[in-house]
């Protein structure tokens, strides 16, 4: 059997000996990118959830955000019967009014909604008095009230709800807010 050489006297390779070769590197390349594509599906799933527990957390905290702003709502109602005396408001406590939060066809999983804090005794709870609300000059007829006339300070609340999905997902929200209030003197 005799050998070819080429002119630095080196042998030639037969090209038959290296299809196997190719083929392994071939199916190795395969492999890898395969893991690659399953590992990115991975991810992409795992951000889609991600993804999905943010949006109903965020659902849930805007349900509490209108649950504060229903009580806002309460606080500022003129027609609701306050009490006339400071301690009269001790025992007070506004309802926090239902709101409608939506349209249900906006959420495929159910509205969202707010409700009083499980955790606290009153969704619109009575803090005390402040000082007297500033820029307010009132004149009001006192001639059927007995006594000492009329003076209007700032009354703190404290408002809690939490906000809640149908999946499960809750936010609870506690604001402070103030209200200026006429108060009999005597």
């Amino acid at each position: 059997m005799t050998r070819l050489r080429t002119r630095s006297n080196e042998p030639v390779r037969d090209p038959r000996r290296e299809g196997g070769v190719a083929l392994l590197i071939a199916m190795l390349m395969l492999i890898i990118f395969g893991a690659m594509a399953v590992a990115s599906m991975d991810t992409v799933m795992r951000d889609r959830q991600i993804a999905g527990i943010h949006s109903q957390a965020n659902q849930a905290f805007q349900a509490a955000e209108a649950g504060v702003a229903a009580g806002l709502a309460a606080l500022r109602n003129p027609t609701q019967p306050w009490p006339t005396s400071i301690a009269g408001l001790a025992n007070f406590a506004p309802a926090l009014p239902d709101i409608d939060l939506g349209d249900s066809s906006d959420y495929p999983h159910g509205l969202p909604s707010y409700v009083a804090d499980p955790d606290a005794a009153q969704p619109i709870e009575y803090l005390g008095v402040g000082g007297e609300c500033p820029g307010w000059e009132v004149s009001i007829d006192t001639s059927n009230i007995g006594g000492g006339g009329l003076t209007v300070l700032e009354t703190i609340y404290d408002i809690r709800v939490q906000g809640q999905t149908q999946t499960g997902a809750r936010t609870r929200i506690e604001a402070a807010a103030a209200r200026c209030h006429v108060f009999e003197q005597g």
